[in-house]
Order: structure tokens, then sequence, then C-alpha cells
């Protein structure tokens, strides 16, 4: 086993990680993406009904743009915005399965950090860019790259949060705070373990992953 992974509380076994990927071969190690928002997702009914009052408000605009601009040229943006988004959807997920073959042997982990880097940066602020980049910070830390690990890593806990994904969010952070704490960043260590703490109390985390969450920080901490 490789010395970081003596290490007390390492989030990253890389022997572990290296098994998996073999095992899996061309199955998709990107099963934790989380899926779209659903209203339980939003925390209170307050807040479903402010976004219920915004889908109506946006069905309401494209009322008045069709009655405005004719149907037919809005189906034909609408049919344009379609295509561009499959290709670029289909761009991204070429780019995940070369990814997860070059993340099955430890010499190209290089090339699978730029492939699902490049897959993120497609996806943008989609769901599935947070795989991506947790992948992609998982990988950079093994090859000693740990402040681009604290860069991917916190960046899918902020997608993650906007999509109502506390949880992913939380071990995101703490996954980078772990990283920059290695790296000795105390203050940057803090800051992201405080986000993660502070998200633990969300009532869509359950107890147990709530206890998990603060043994980890707690063990960050000391």
């Amino acid at each position: 086993m490789a010395a970081s992974d003596r290490h007390s509380g390492n989030p990253f076994p890389l022997r572990s990680f290296l098994i998996s990927a073999r095992a899996r071969g061309r199955r998709d190690l990107l099963a934790r993406a989380p899926a779209a928002w659903e209203p339980s997702d939003l925390g209170t009914h307050r807040e479903w009904m402010m976004m219920k009052r915004m889908t109506w408000a946006g069905a309401a605009a494209v009322a008045l743009l069709m009655a405005t601009f004719g149907a037919g040229n809005l189906q034909a943006q609408a049919s344009t915005a379609s295509t561009d988004e499959g290709d670029r959807i289909a761009k991204a997920e070429k780019l995940e399965s070369e990814a997860r073959d070059a993340a099955s042997d430890r010499e190209s982990f290089g090339d699978a950090i730029r492939l699902y880097r490049e897959a993120a940066d497609l996806r943008g602020d989609d769901p599935g860019a947070i795989a991506d980049l947790i992948m992609a910070g998982k990988l950079a830390y093994y090859v000693g790259h740990k402040g681009q690990a604290v860069d991917h890593l916190a960046r899918a806990g902020e997608i993650a949060l906007e999509w109502g994904d506390v949880l992913t969010a939380a071990q995101s952070f703490l996954d980078a705070a772990w990283v920059a704490d290695r790296e000795g960043h105390d203050a940057e260590a803090y800051e992201l373990g405080r986000r993660a703490e502070k998200l633990s109390a969300s009532p869509l985390i359950q107890r147990q992953e709530r206890v998990s969450i603060l043994s980890r920080i707690a063990d960050l901490m000391d």
C-alpha cells in the first residue's frame, strides 16, 4: 500500500480505488452523480412555492414570446438548442468513458484527470459534472497535484450544493479540507471543514451520515 494510504483517516485509499476501477472495467464508476432535484430536496414548503412561482413566470414569458415572434421561430430555436445540448452531453459521455479506461491504470492517471476535467467543463453546472470533478480531484491527489485536488473537490461541492445534494456537498468540502490540511493550508482546511460542519446540520442528511461527517471533522481538527 502506498505511503499516503497509511495515514489515518485517508478518504482516498489508492489500492481500493484501483481494484474497484479494474473490477468494473467499462461500467460506470460515476453512479453517485445526483439526479435532478425533487421538491423534497428544496428544504421548505416556502422555497418550493417560490420555485413554482418562478416556473409559472417562466411559462408566462414563453407565452408572451410566442405571441410576439410566433411559435414557429421559437420551436426552431428550441430544436437547435436541444441538438446542441445533446451533442455537448454526448461529447462529455465519450470523454468520461475514456477517462474511466485511463483511470484503471495508475500510469495513465494524468490522462484521466485531463479527460474528467474536460468532461466537467462540457457539462458546466450540470449535476453530471459533480462526479467528474470528484474523480479528477481524487486522481489529482494520487499523483501529487494536491492544489488541483482541493480545487476540483471544492468545485464539486459547490455544484452539488446548487442542486440541493447537501450530503455530496458536505462530503466533497470535507475531502477538499482533508487534502488542504495534508498540504499545511490550515486556513483553507478550516474554512472547508466549517462548510461541511454547517451542512451536516441540514435535515436532508440522515443521522448516521451526520455522525460520520462530524467524526471526520473531529479527526481533521486533531
